[in-house]
């Protein structure tokens, strides 16, 4: 397989979340590119129907479905179509997601609640959901752990065997890890924030619950991808600075300067930028990336 062959998304289908516009169009946009069959969600229908004529009249194929993430029946509706439509899921990019700005000690416990509710609740049912499939199509899933030797448990967490030897308490039985090959069989990607990383200045912007809930998907993100190499599923998180998008524009507009001087790049991130990472994290390429959270800031985070 030559360099560029292994960003090729041919014959793979995507799921995003939130891609009927913003960042989740541009990522499904670029992934069909790449050329992949995509399923964009959206909570309301208004901008699913434009975001999907655009796909097909650019000659992609494209199912648009109404889904809010954080109801677990919708999305199980919403992968099963999927499902039906494409016969598989290769890839899961979690973008949707909400805001609400107010100053800690004022912010409202339901606003709180439900950016927690649709950021990261959502995202987690949306990785169950595709999880599962993806588990089952791993060619050799890993067996039970099993549990080995007699006696009493040691001060290491290990059974103590025969001869007052230790053995492992817990020992996998035999079984790979995705494909025969090494290759994966699935690939998340969830949308974190530079926000889930670091604070930003009050006088800038006051989103504790949006912070925190973009927090939360990094710790997810860690987690899921320890668990689920086994099954050859790589789990990643990309954490966007400041994106000229509907949720930013305000703030962009009233500190544009001095989100700038946070920025060593001096400028802020473009669609290209976007649709580049979405493909590197979503194709081949990256294979051997999981458990990582990559900051698309201009450098924001390193200063």
């Amino acid at each position: 397989m030559g360099t560029l062959d292994l960003f090729s998304l041919t014959g793979k289908v995507a799921i995003v979340t939130g891609g009927s516009r913003g960042l989740g169009k541009e990522m499904a946009w670029a992934l069909a590119e790449a050329g992949a069959r995509v399923a964009i969600s959206a909570r309301r229908m208004q901008w699913l129907d434009s975001a999907r004529e655009a796909f097909e009249a650019a000659g992609y194929e494209c199912l648009a479905g109404q889904c809010d993430v954080s109801d677990e029946r919708q999305v199980r509706v919403f992968v099963d179509q999927v499902l039906e439509r494409f016969g598989r899921i290769d890839v899961l990019i979690n973008n949707a997601g909400i805001s609400w700005g107010a100053p800690s000690a004022e912010m409202p416990l339901e606003r709180w609640r439900s950016v927690l509710e649709v950021n990261a609740t959502g995202t987690f049912i949306m990785c169950q959901a595709v999880g599962r499939h993806m588990m089952a199509r791993c060619p050799s899933p890993p067996g039970p752990l099993s549990h080995k030797g007699r006696g009493g448990v040691g001060a290491e967490g290990n059974r103590e065997g025969r001869g007052g030897e230790a053995e492992p308490l817990l020992q996998p039985s035999a079984g790979g890890r995705g494909g025969e090959d090494g290759s994966c069989t699935g690939k998340i990607v969830n949308v974190s924030s530079i926000m889930g990383l670091r604070g930003l200045p009050p006088e800038v912007l006051s989103a504790a619950g949006y912070s925190a809930s973009k927090g939360a998907l990094v710790a997810l993100t860690r987690a899921l991808a320890v668990e689920w190499a086994q099954y050859g599923i790589t789990v990643n998180a990309l954490a966007p600075g400041f994106f000229p998008t509907r949720l930013s524009e305000g703030v962009i507009e009233q500190h544009e300067a001095a989100l700038l001087e946070r920025i060593p790049l001096r400028r802020f991130g473009s669609e290209r930028d976007i649709r580049a990472l979405a493909v590197f994290l979503a194709s081949p390429a990256s294979d051997y990336l999981t458990g990582q959270v990559i900051a698309l800031d201009g450098g924001a985070t390193a200063m």
